[in-house]
């Protein structure tokens, strides 16, 4: 799949504001590893829960990364 990537020249401040760019920006793969960290504990946690927390668990989990890769904020 065709990636396109911001231009070498462009500062970090018109990689934020622009909308696909801002995956490329340090502040959001921050945001990803937090995410990643946050999706290991949790299915470390899920391992040694029952079914049924488990689908409350993985939601609620969601929820949360949904939340911090946001990109309103």
């Amino acid at each position: 799949m065709f990636r396109r990537r911001p231009p070498a020249h462009a500062t970090d401040l018109e990689r934020e504001r622009h909308p696909s760019w801002r995956r490329f920006t340090e502040r959001y793969y921050r945001k990803k590893r937090i995410v990643r960290d946050l999706w290991l504990v949790s299915g470390l946690l899920m391992l040694a829960a029952p079914i049924g927390a488990i689908a409350a668990w993985a939601l609620s989990t969601t929820f949360i990364a949904f939340m911090i890769l946001d990109e309103t904020a």
